[in-house]
């Protein structure tokens, strides 16, 4: 059993000083909605890396300095998925400093990442949040350019900030992540073995609840919902022998066998969290295509458009709804000028949006003027892409990189990304279990079963966070950051 973890201090230390002049400019030194005293206590810096000069294709970022000790600690990237949505997001609502109010003031995130890291947060690809191309055409994307542009970005952060230059790198992510994470670690590994400057001091990756396949997220989901009794053991059957299991799915018997369980598991259930509460339609909370963007964009261009399956409970209609906006800007030819909708709810998503749609929060951030939404609907992501499978990247980076340290982490309450599937493609690979850490539990700081730990000799940890959804910082903050500071430890 790895030991109970300790309560984390909170407060700043040991600020930097080093900062070059050029890059003062890009600080933050007012932010709407927090106190002038609690901004005082972060150092922070945004703005925009060119990754294609020829386009002026230009990510944006918000870095925010560790609240331990910035000089050592590692830097980590922090982008979500989508594929298409927003590292604000994250920044946002799940392991951020900052968490938005209703009335769109901020609050302290006493869970944040920063308490242990020094952490980047991107928009990515261009199209993404206040990210852009001078050329339309860079819209359309896939993995392998994200992943080239995302090298780029972080090779032209550490430019501007050679103050960190020699501190370890870390990329994080989830859902999309699953590819995100694998293709851009390859990146990184030929661009420094190219000889790229700046040389990138990668230590490894940790990655969250990832969509790694088809078959293993087609298990994953509906073999999940069986294991939770959300549907019937008849019509799970059905779907098992006529799909096997995820691995046979092109044919009629299969895809009632899916339309039936979708039916039985009703409209009332989160997929992404199972045992959580929903935002309550009824009494004008309910989510919407904007309030929940990032798992209605997965929804819409993973499983039903790249894999076909039928779109689960809550989100059939809020994916109706995004394809009804996507189809009207295509009309209009004008971006995302008319999103999101108007009719904001209150649940955080929404706030999250409202507050970057304000001027004054663009100007102090440092951003072009955007609509600004979590997920992007202009950017049109390859189908090949989200088909494509990633055990062979991983395979890759184990054999030509063995000195980075992957990490999977995956909340069991999820079956969008479930646990189950991650298993399976997982042990799938055959690389040997270390017999010390085998399934061993580890304890969190209230002295609760945090979840479970597996370590594979010279290949990766697997890791999982029990009661935690698919966006694991944002249903349990206190395990995500206590799993996150031992993956930063070496400890998994």
């Amino acid at each position: 059993m790895l030991p109970l973890l300790a309560t984390f201090a909170l407060g700043a230390q040991a600020r930097r000083n080093d900062y070059p002049a050029s890059i003062l400019q890009s600080q933050i030194t007012s932010l709407p909605g927090l106190d002038a005293d609690t901004l005082a206590e972060y150092t922070m810096f945004s703005g925009y890396i060119d990754v294609f000069p020829a386009h002026n294709r230009s990510l944006f970022y918000w870095f925010v300095e560790s609240l331990d000790n910035p000089s050592s600690d590692p830097v980590a990237l922090w982008t979500n998925g989508g594929p298409g949505c927003s590292g604000l997001g994250g920044m946002f609502t799940e392991m951020g400093p900052f968490r938005p109010n209703a009335d769109l003031s901020l609050y302290v995130n006493n869970f944040s990442w920063v308490n242990v890291a020094n952490m980047l947060f991107i928009e990515a690809p261009a199209g993404v949040g206040f990210s852009f191309s001078d050329d339309v055409k860079d819209y359309s994307t896939d993995d392998n350019t994200t992943a080239i542009d995302n090298y780029h970005l972080i090779q032209g952060w550490l430019e501007a900030f050679p103050n960190y230059q020699s501190n370890d790198f870390y990329i994080t992510s989830e859902s999309y992540g699953g590819h995100y994470m694998p293709t851009l670690a390859q990146q990184i590994v030929l661009g420094n073995k190219a000889g790229g400057k700046p040389q990138v001091n990668f230590k490894g990756f940790f990655v969250g609840n990832p969509y790694t396949d088809p078959v293993e997220n087609e298990k994953g989901q509906f073999d999940t919902w069986y294991g939770h009794q959300l549907v019937s053991y008849p019509t799970w059957q059905n779907w098992y022998k006529h799909c096997k299991d995820g691995a046979d799915t092109n044919n009629v018997e299969c895809l009632l066998a899916r339309a039936t369980l979708t039916e039985e598991v009703g409209s009332s259930i989160d997929p992404y969290a199972l045992d959580f509460p929903v935002c309550n339609a009824r009494d004008g909370s309910g989510p919407s295509a904007s309030g929940v963007s990032e798992r209605v964009m997965f929804m819409k261009r993973v499983i039903k458009d790249a894999l076909g399956r039928p779109v689960p409970g809550i989100y059939a209609e809020l994916v109706e709804q995004l394809e009804a906006e996507m189809a009207n800007k295509r009309r209009l030819g004008d971006g995302d000028s008319d999103f999101p909708p108007t009719n904001y709810y209150p649940c955080e998503s929404n706030w999250e949006t409202e507050y970057f749609n304000q001027k004054k929060v663009q100007e102090a951030i440092h951003a072009r003027p955007a609509v600004w939404s979590d997920c992007s609907v202009k950017v049109d992501y390859a189908s090949h892409s989200m088909q494509n499978p990633m055990e062979p990247t991983y395979k890759w980076l184990i054999k030509t990189a063995p000195e980075l340290r992957i990490t999977i982490v995956s909340g069991d309450d999820d079956s969008v990304c479930g646990t189950l599937g991650t298993q399976s493609w997982i042990w799938d690979m055959n690389y040997t279990v270390n017999p010390n850490d085998d399934w061993q539990q580890w304890t969190d700081s209230t002295g609760q079963v945090g979840g479970y730990v597996v370590k594979f000799e010279k290949a990766f940890n697997f890791v999982t966070v029990h009661s935690a959804g698919h966006m694991v910082p944002e249903t349990q903050p206190r395990r995500s950051l206590e799993a996150f500071t031992m993956y930063l430890k070496g400890d998994i």
